[in-house]
């Protein structure tokens, strides 16, 4: 098995080959810093690492139905968005891995996040299993949204931030800065194809990468939409 030494360099010089001179050198160390402060953090980064290995450590995986599976599944996947009635909808909001594979290495990398992320107190290892399996379940056997206005409250009330704390998040995104150099056009279409009719003055920004998407160029569409 490849060590993971070598394994970083392979995936960056692949990395540095696909984006050329739109490799953000700076943030590759920033990232390799981030991998070594904390094992959940580790995982995130790495998820060409996971996909190299986790057949060979866990071969019976490979025999499972294949689905579109999320691929890069961890804790911090999960998040809350507006659907097109406005209503406030929690469940997976980064489908950047997608890909055709056995269902259940979502399932086990989910697991894994849980563990590594779960600190001294918290639940056991077959207790995350099962709730998670539990879950999986349930959800196959009656598919439907998670709605946070309707069935949910609880939910609802552990996720929704105080006013001081969004105003905080969208101060942010407002006062990105516009980068060295703009969006390209390429990008801005992209994002605007991805955003409902009647959306006012789309802007194109650099964002913050985060562990996995540190060393590449990343953008957000900054804009309003029916207030």
């Amino acid at each position: 098995m490849t060590t993971i030494s070598q394994s970083v360099r392979n995936f960056e010089n692949w990395l540095a080959g696909e984006l050329g001179d739109d490799l953000v050198k700076d943030d590759l160390r920033d990232k390799h810093d981030k991998m070594r402060s904390d094992d959940f953090v580790f995982l995130r980064a790495t998820y060409w690492r996971w996909c190299e290995i986790i057949l060979d450590i866990c071969p019976e995986l490979a025999g499972a139905p294949e689905v579109l599976a999320i691929g890069d599944t961890h804790l911090e996947n999960f998040g809350t968005w507006r659907d097109v009635e406005g209503r406030l909808v929690w469940g997976v909001n980064d489908f950047d891995d997608a890909a055709v594979m056995p269902y259940a290495l979502d399932l086990v990398r989910l697991a894994a996040s849980a563990i590594l992320a779960r600190g001294d107190n918290g639940p056991s290892v077959r207790m995350i299993g099962e709730l998670i399996l539990g879950g999986y379940r349930r959800g196959l056997e009656n598919p439907l949204p998670v709605i946070l206005e309707r069935d949910y409250k609880w939910l609802r009330k552990a996720l929704v931030l105080p006013n001081s704390e969004r105003r905080e998040f969208w101060e942010k995104y407002e006062n990105l800065a516009p980068g060295e150099k703009p969006a390209p056009s390429a990008y801005i279409e992209v994002l605007a194809g991805a955003l409902p009719p009647g959306v006012w003055s789309l802007r194109g920004k650099a964002a913050q990468r985060r562990q996995g998407s540190l060393g590449r160029p990343r953008f957000v569409a900054y804009a309003e939409w029916r207030g």
